[in-house]
């Protein structure tokens, strides 16, 4: 290997760094809250002040992709991870439910789509360390948040039913767009997640009755992968079908 691709890739894993040691995620949303409020944009500005939290979590995304070639490879798995536990926090504090906040959910999702496409083609070889450890329960929390929101305003039968601490909702793949059953249930902190952690609210019987019941009243047949352990369990207590890793709602 030759020097400057030993240099480039001792940069990548840290050994060396043109950056502060400040972590990165405080440096970015420091400089993003002063550099949105100064954007000369009536429009955006409005919808900046009536969602704030949402904008800020989109510009520092944006300021982030905008300087990742500046960071080693740990600097960019420390943002990452420290970005999405500030997020799911931020998000478990709104109401899905209000239109203000939907320009910045789908913001939000697009950046997020795009750095990691980005990162697949940079990182080459080292985007699987980056995978492996800068995905956390924080950002698994907060991605199934922002689709849950983004269900309710897809179409009216996207979300199958909506409770306190459980919600079923029709979503979607990225590649052929097919509708795929989720069932989510709600963390302390507010936010929704596909998987049982330590933390996720109990769920009442009065959800699971009532999400039963939804289902059954539901038109059309969908499917949904099992994507934990205790998958099957909920799957079964609401009335779906079981095979293989799949849950059915059969029509």
């Amino acid at each position: 290997m030759g020097k400057a691709k030993q240099r480039k890739k001792a940069r990548r894993l840290g050994k060396t760094s043109t950056t502060p040691q400040t972590s990165t995620s405080s440096n970015i949303f420091y400089r993003t809250l002063h550099q949105i409020s100064e954007i000369e944009d009536v429009e955006f500005q409005k919808n900046r002040e009536n969602s704030p939290y949402l904008a800020l979590l989109w510009s520092a995304l944006v300021a982030f992709h905008n300087d990742i070639d500046n960071y080693t490879l740990l600097e960019i798995v420390d943002f990452w991870k420290k970005y999405w536990e500030k997020a799911a926090y931020l998000l478990g504090e709104i109401e899905l439910s209000e239109h203000r906040h939907l320009i910045w959910m789908s913001n939000i999702k697009t950046m997020r789509l795009m750095i990691l496409k980005n990162l697949e083609n940079s990182l080459k070889n080292d985007n699987q360390y980056f995978l492996e450890h800068g995905t956390t329960p924080f950002s698994s929390m907060a991605e199934t948040t922002i689709e849950v929101a983004l269900s309710m305003y897809r179409a009216t039968e996207c979300i199958i039913y909506y409770g306190k601490k459980l919600v079923v909702y029709k979503g979607y793949d990225s590649i052929e767009l097919q509708g795929e059953l989720m069932i989510a249930v709600k963390h302390v902190i507010g936010c929704w997640s596909l998987y049982p952690f330590p933390h996720t609210l109990s769920v009442p019987f009065s959800d699971y009755k009532q999400a039963k019941l939804a289902l059954k009243n539901y038109p059309t047949p969908l499917k949904g992968e099992l994507v934990h352990y205790h998958s099957s369990k909920l799957a079964k207590l609401l009335g779906l079908t079981i095979n293989g890793n799949y849950a059915y709602l059969i029509k």
